[in-house]
């Protein structure tokens, strides 16, 4: 009797092992979310700190991933209406990238994918040509559950001060 209460407990066990991997590598091959395409500022729908200028916020993004990379076009205009234009090309290992931005402002960036697999952190500091540092940030990247309303909330540190914005793009 006891060898079949082993037996059984044993086959119990072990279906619950394949089960139990099954999810895991179910979950270890979620397929990431596909950020390309064009995304235009919805500016109603932008929330920002008072002390964080929205327009040094991108009014559009032209976005291409592929299997290692995700590359991010960004169009900003500041206040003057000067517009910027800035490719960044982040690795899906982790690793940084610097950017230079426009002249006197580099961009040191990495990204870091959600357990989901469905929205990344990007994590920046951004410095003058002398190398000091000016700003750092991080911005959690994800989308509506439409996919077709990219939402990016912004943690931006100037000085020791941390200042927030939530911006949101439509997708065109």
């Amino acid at each position: 009797m006891d060898k079949l209460n082993t037996s059984k407990s044993l086959k119990k066990k072990f279906l619950i092992l394949t089960i139990a991997f099954g999810f895991v590598t179910i979950g270890l091959k979620a397929q990431r979310a596909d950020f390309s395409g064009i995304w235009i500022r919805n500016t109603d729908k932008c929330v920002t700190d008072a002390h964080l200028s929205i327009n040094s916020i991108p009014i559009e993004f032209l976005i291409k991933q592929d299997n290692a990379h995700i590359e991010i076009g960004s169009i900003s205009k500041n206040y003057m209406g000067d517009t910027t234009k800035y490719v960044e090309k982040l690795k899906f290992d982790g690793s940084p990238s610097t950017f230079i931005i426009k002249s006197n402002l580099k961009k040191k960036a990495s990204m870091q994918w959600a357990l989901d697999q469905k929205g990344f952190m990007e994590t920046a500091t951004y410095a003058n040509d002398q190398g000091d540092t000016l700003q750092s940030a991080k911005a959690l990247w994800t989308f509506a559950p439409d996919l077709k309303t990219l939402k990016i909330q912004w943690i931006v540190t100037v000085n020791g001060q941390n200042y927030e914005a939530i911006e949101v793009f439509d997708k065109k």
